[in-house]
Formats: C-alpha cells, sequence, structure tokens
C-alpha cells in the first residue's frame, strides 16, 4: 500500500511539473515549437522513466488492435483522398529540405513517438484511478492545443471560434480515444494511429480542400468512431469471445491495394499538381468531340501549342476547353483565339499563353457526370 502511494507521489509531481511548464508557456508572449519543444518532451519522458520505469508492452490483444488501426485508418484516409475528387485538392508545404526537415519533419516524429511513451508510463503508473486517468488524458489534450497553437494569431472572435473547431475539439476526442487504446492495449496501437493522421499532410504533396467546418467536424468524429471500435474490441474481448488472429496475406491485402491505387490513379490525375490533369466537361460546346460529362486529359507542360490543339483554359473563375482556331500576337505578345466545336462563333476573349491550363491529349466519356452534377448544385 505504501508502494502504491509512493508512486501516486511521484504521479503527481510529475503532473504538476507538466501543468506548471504548459501555463508558463501559454501565458508566454512567444510559441516555443519545432525541435526544442521536442527536445522538452523528451526530457520529460526521460524523467518519468527514471521515476517510474518503463512497462513491458505485452498488453493483450496489443498485436490483433493495432492491425485493426491500419486496416481502418487506411480506409479513412482513402475515403478522405477521394473526397478530395469533389472538393478539390491543395498542395501541402514541401518540408523536404533540410530546414523542413528539421524544424517540422522530425520534431513530428520525435512528438509522435515521445508522447505515445509517455502517456503510456504515466497510464501505467494511474493504476485504476479514475482521477489521475482523467488529469493525464487532460494534461496531453493541453499539450495538443498548445502545438496548435503556435504561430496561430487570434484577430476576431470568429478566429477563436474556427481554432476551437479544428483544434481544440478534436484534441479533445482524440486524446481520450488515445488515453483509452494506451490504458488497454498499450502504446503501440496509439503510436500507429499518431503516425498515420499526424504524418499524411507533411509527407503526401497534396490533401483534400474541404471547408474549415466540414474538416473540424471530421477530425472530431473519426477519433469517436476509433473509440467506438475499440470500444466493441474490448467488450468483446471481456465476453469471453473469439478473437480471430489477423494474419494478413497477399490475398487478404488485394481488397486495399485495388482501391489504394485506383484513389492514387484518381488522385494524380485530378489534383492539377503534375503533369496530367482531368477536367470534367461540364457543356456540350465540344460536341461531337466529346460529350457534356466526359473527362478529359490535359497535358499542363506541352512542348508546343498549335491551330487545331484543344485546349483548357481560365477564364472567369472557370475552366473552358476549346480548340484553337486562330494564333496571333498583338503589342501584349502571343495570343490565342479558341472556338467550341459545336459553337457558331468564336469565344470572345483572346487567350494568352499564362491562361491555359494545358492542352487536351485524351478523353474518357461519361465519368465525369457526377463531379458535373455535384457542380451545379
Amino acid at each position: 500500500m505504501r508502494a502504491i502511494k509512493k508512486s501516486y507521489i511521484r504521479l503527481i509531481c510529475v503532473e504538476l511539473i507538466l501543468l506548471i511548464a504548459l501555463f508558463a508557456l501559454f501565458a508566454g508572449g512567444s510559441r516555443i515549437g519545432g525541435l526544442w519543444f521536442s527536445l522538452g518532451l523528451g526530457a520529460a519522458l526521460g524523467v518519468s522513466i527514471l521515476l517510474f520505469g518503463l512497462e513491458r508492452n505485452n498488453k493483450r490483444y496489443k498485436k490483433d488492435f493495432s492491425l485493426d488501426i491500419i486496416e481502418y485508418s487506411i480506409v479513412a484516409l482513402l475515403l478522405f483522398y477521394i473526397s478530395g475528387l469533389f472538393v478539390d485538392f491543395v498542395r501541402t508545404h514541401n518540408y523536404f529540405s533540410l530546414e523542413g526537415i528539421i524544424n517540422v519533419i522530425l520534431p513530428t516524429i520525435i512528438d509522435i513517438v515521445v508522447l505515445s511513451l509517455l502517456r503510456f508510463v504515466l497510464l501505467c503508473k494511474s493504476e485504476l484511478s479514475r482521477p489521475f486517468i482523467i488529469s493525464t488524458t487532460a494534461i496531453f489534450i493541453l499539450i495538443s492545443i498548445y502545438t496548435a497553437s503556435i504561430g496561430v494569431t487570434f484577430t476576431s472572435t470568429q478566429d477563436v471560434f474556427l481554432f476551437a473547431s479544428l483544434y481544440v475539439l478534436p484534441a479533445i476526442s482524440t486524446n481520450i480515444y488515445l488515453s483509452y487504446i494506451t490504458y488497454n492495449y498499450g502504446f503501440t496501437p496509439a503510436l500507429i494511429y499518431s503516425a498515420i493522421f499526424g504524418l499524411y499532410r507533411i509527407i503526401l504533396p497534396i490533401a483534400p480542400a474541404p471547408n474549415d467546418y466540414v474538416f473540424a467536424v471530421l477530425k472530431f468524429l473519426l477519433p469517436v468512431f476509433f473509440f467506438i471500435r475499440a470500444f466493441l474490441f474490448k467488450a468483446k474481448a471481456n465476453k469471453g469471445m473469439k478473437i480471430t488472429p489477423r494474419n494478413y496475406n497477399r490475398r487478404s491485402l488485394t481488397p486495399y491495394i485495388i482501391p489504394a491505387v485506383f484513389t492514387l490513379v484518381m488522385v494524380y490525375f485530378v489534383s492539377g499538381y503534375f503533369k496530367f490533369y482531368a477536367i470534367a466537361i461540364a457543356s456540350g460546346s465540344m460536341n461531337p468531340t466529346f460529350d457534356r460529362g466526359a473527362v478529359v486529359i490535359v497535358d499542363q507542360r506541352p512542348d508546343l501549342i498549335e491551330v487545331g490543339d484543344i485546349i483548357a483554359y481560365r477564364a472567369r473563375e472557370s475552366i473552358i476547353v476549346h480548340r484553337i482556331i486562330e494564333k496571333n500576337k498583338d503589342r501584349d505578345g502571343e495570343y490565342f483565339v479558341t472556338q467550341g466545336d459545336a459553337n457558331k462563333s468564336p469565344d470572345d476573349i483572346k487567350i494568352k499563353r499564362e491562361s491555359i491550363v494545358g492542352v487536351v491529349k485524351a478523353k474518357i466519356p461519361i465519368i465525369g457526370y457526377p463531379t458535373v452534377l455535384l457542380s451545379e448544385q
């Protein structure tokens, strides 16, 4: 009994120190982030291991539950990227430079690993004490909010509301879920979940761009969905129901590989950030060359643009796909005149080269109808 009280006293001291450090950081005018913050978390982990030790991560069903997280995380990311076909994509920051690796990628990886281990150490020493489990979870919520607030300026109540929606509420749901699975299944599942959803935006070159509030709802609900799965998984195990071992082979991975490849191909063509770009045709101005609802593949880096080529160009906040019928010059330089194959007169604007998205190289009939219909809503 005395040993338990002693461990609780140490736990209280560690958590008080973490709270004081966090409040000092929040109160300070500047935000300490990047590698320095990661090193501070590493120091907190080192002290905690010295005080409590690092227990073996031998929780029951750890492997099966970890594979379950990998499986559903892949599905969630695939669905998220498929949504980009309808809500558009944005180019993410390119962190693959020496500065980006040191200031962003490396600190993010360190934070994910250190926080997963630190959460595990503290929750292991919480035993079955609900107040300690709650206080530990609250500390990690504050850490998430602090890291999200680095570089953010609040100039209006709308900024505060958006920050609360995009970061505070997801921080609460995410950390409740991570604490739950760490306590029941060890740090490995929490590490996997945090790595998948914490790294994709700094590793992949593009990401879907939903409305901020839609994105906030998704970030809040995703951990809720995973929490329900974890709860049902635990309930099944507690009732003595058989947990089928998750042994993956080529055949069992096929249902994930095929949609993953399909999604990557679609993202490649629709995102517009690569050589080829897919555009859905929303009108019949190019009949009979291609009909409304077709998808055309555009080469965004053509060697030459000549009369007779079908081009995609930006005009009036939209993309128009018509054929070049003239190539001329004026005092402002070279320009093109276009006309739809089904139209009786040319387009009434001079198209400069900088307005041209690319030259049409191929067409796929019909498959663009869903995108066209959604854009008309």
